[in-house]
């Protein structure tokens, strides 16, 4: 099938996930509670501490602060640091008992949540709760008003600290965005450091992902996510243009075309239709969509079966039977199907090349324990495996490139003149085939993964910097790269390493 991405010669280069927060209220992002607004563009002054870097400016639609950056910025750039404002146990009483010991009470008061009269279910949950707390000894200092704000405020920016939880002013300003310009991530001491992740234009506003990585969900499993996470509707610039990872053919040209989808949160039930631009008709082909997803359901049970089979047949000491091994063949079917049945942009065809690279990558290492304990086993080689694991890593990283840059290629950019620069979060992928580098590549497999890593140790050095055994790390990428045993053409790349 012709998916491989090795690159040609030329004929004449962790969001980190973010913390695990308890959204008890609407949250501070979804711009429909009413409240007293700031006149647009207003900024005030603010006493986060940061060199003179952003602006702290209101947003004239949820009356939100929100940091903008005052001149352009390239990746790895640092913006703004903070200290947390307070830091308590993980629950409402050690919250309080930090707010009430705080010297910040004033800042952390002034911290957005929604209007404390809204009508809410949630909010009248943590309305009584509030009321209760009150009336204890131990808080009766402070109104129920008061406590109910710091409740609000807490469940809306949070962010863990190790066993503890933090809340820091300046992440409160962070925006949620689908398509996100910075990370921030804490430090030993508990402050925090935020940092660029790609250029920044003056005047934009910074911004990070409340759901890790962003680039390999559609428009519609985002919105889930942070609905039933964060409970809000994301209408982000990203959200609100076509979904290139929802493309599907039309039934009367053959086009390929993106789904559009709804800019504001419907009103009961909607219509998802495609529109073709050549034919100018819709069509649905989510019954298609629907379907393939559920092969992709059935063919992930069955590698996991697999996988289950090949540890337990290594503990007794025997080869697995040769049939679990094809499984491998299975996934490569699917993904080669999925991409021509809804073309290589679809979000399913970039969950079965995820599939592929685990199972190449796991069913290697598995061939390798095998044969490290003498146990012959039949089906493909681990070598024939790893390069496969390199294929198709090459083409997942090509995959949320094309879905950064908004392409609905699905990675066919890759290695042509119209290749999208590199993701910062596509790293880790990277990162992920890096122990192919210990075993023994054909020429041609060297050249390929050589320049994907060339092209993305700027953003391997960024995402690994945050301790010494991190860039630890780092330094055994690059000492891999540079000491990796290479076959010449024409030897038998089957060969093991050693053998």
């Amino acid at each position: 099938h012709d998916f491989s991405l090795v690159r040609q010669p030329p004929h004449g280069s962790r969001a980190r996930p973010a913390p695990k927060r308890d959204r008890r209220v609407l949250a501070a992002t979804l711009g429909v509670h009413e409240h007293r607004l700031r006149a647009p563009g207003s900024l005030f002054t603010s006493r986060m501490p940061r060199d003179q870097l952003v602006d702290v400016a209101v947003d004239r639609d949820t009356g939100r602060r929100t940091l903008v950056a005052k001149r352009r910025f390239e990746a790895g750039e640092i913006l703004a640091t903070d200290s947390p404002l307070i830091v308590w146990a993980q629950n409402e009483a050690g919250l309080l008992k930090a707010f009430q010991s705080s010297d910040q009470q004033e800042t952390i008061l002034s911290l957005y949540s929604p209007a404390l009269d809204r009508q809410d279910e949630k909010i009248d949950e943590r309305r009584k709760k509030a009321a209760a707390l009150a009336r204890t000894k131990a808080f009766s200092s402070l109104d129920k008003d008061s406590i109910l704000k710091v409740l609000l405020v807490g469940d809306a920016f949070a962010h863990q600290f190790g066993k503890q939880e933090a809340l820091y002013e300046t992440a409160s300003a962070l925006r949620h965005d689908c398509a996100p310009n910075c990370r921030f991530r804490s430090q030993p001491d508990g402050s925090i450091e935020v940092t660029s992740i790609r250029h920044i234009p003056a005047g934009e506003t910074l911004s990070f992902s409340y759901i890790g990585v962003p680039w390999v969900l559609c428009t519609s499993e985002r919105r889930k996510l942070l609905r039933e996470s964060f409970e809000f509707f994301c209408a982000c610039r990203r959200c609100q243009a076509p979904d290139v990872l929802r493309s599907a053919p039309c039934p009367g040209c053959g086009n390929f075309c993106s789904l559009e989808e709804p800019i504001a949160p419907p009103q009961g039930p909607a219509s998802i239709f495609w529109h073709c631009p050549v034919c100018a008709k819709p069509f649905d082909a989510t019954l298609h969509e629907e379907q393939l997803n559920l092969d992709f359901k059935t063919l992930s049970e069955k590698v996991q079966k697999a996988s289950e089979n090949i540890r337990d047949a290594y503990a007794r000491g025997k080869a697995p039977p040769s049939k679990v091994w094809e499984v491998f063949k299975d996934c490569e079917d699917f993904a080669w199907r999925s991409a021509k049945e809804l073309g290589r942009g679809n979000v399913v065809v970039y969950r079965a090349t995820e599939l592929v690279v685990n199972t190449a990558r796991d069913f290697s290492v598995a061939k390798d324990a095998f044969s490290k304990q003498n146990i012959e086993t039949e089906g493909d080689s681990s070598a024939d495996l790893r390069r496969r694991w390199v294929e198709a890593t090459i083409r997942r990283v090509a995959q949320q490139e094309c879905a950064a840059a908004s392409c609905s290629k699905g990675g066919d950019c890759f290695g042509t003149e119209g290749e999208h620069p590199a993701v910062y979060e596509a790293a880790a992928t990277v990162c992920g085939c890096a122990p192919v580098l210990e075993t023994r590549l054909s020429a041609l497999e060297r050249e390929a993964f050589f320049d994907l890593c060339a092209k993305y140790r700027p953003c391997i050095r960024l995402m690994y910097d945050s301790s010494e055994e991190e860039k630890a790390r780092v330094e055994l990428l690059e000492s891999l790269l540079n000491a990796a045993d290479v076959a010449e053409d024409g030897e038998g790349v089957g060969e093991e390493k050693g053998a």
